[in-house]
């Protein structure tokens, strides 16, 4: 009797498993990325070839350009993807090598990042794209901590042109 009852509970263990979810298809969630986080994508992307092909960093917007232009779409143009959904350019730190040795950051190394920041309440949030990669909505708090390469000047700005 103990060894029926036992059987019946292992089959019925199996067979909700089964039903449950033994399914290996992968789970695709598909949605829509902020402009300003989806340009940074295309942003990191051609510096990181631009530095892959000639094996030194861009010196400026000049010469990431054409790899811009070269690796996406038709309807963004290179200007329209230097360019963040606030209307003002991308602040890149154009001479970062984001495959070299970091000692200078003592915090997140910034890479390229918006330059006024939007939010309510007086602590805003802007788009940061790190040398590792990331991309994240920083908030201002936490851009004033940043690390940023030596020689560059971070502009801390809001919405509502203050300086912060």
């Amino acid at each position: 009797m103990v060894r029926h009852i036992l059987l019946c509970l292992f089959s019925c263990c199996c067979l909700g498993g089964l039903i449950s979810g033994c399914d290996r298809r992968p789970i695709i969630v598909e949605t829509d990325l902020p402009e300003s986080q989806l340009r940074l994508m295309k942003i990191n992307a051609a510096y990181n070839s631009f530095v892959d092909r000639f094996g030194r960093v861009p010196s400026g917007e000049k010469e990431l350009l054409p790899l811009l232009a070269a690796e996406n779409s038709k309807e963004d143009t290179p200007e329209k993807l230097l360019t963040s959904s606030t209307g003002q350019p991308f602040v890149i730190c154009y001479g970062l090598d984001p495959t070299a040795d970091l000692t200078w950051a003592k915090s997140t190394p910034v890479l390229a990042y918006e330059q006024i920041s939007s939010g309510q309440d007086g602590e805003g949030k802007r788009w940061v794209l790190t040398a590792m990669g990331s991309i994240l909505r920083m908030p201002d708090a936490e851009f004033r901590r940043a690390s940023f390469p030596p020689g560059h000047e971070p502009m801390f700005e809001n919405n509502a042109g203050n300086a912060l």
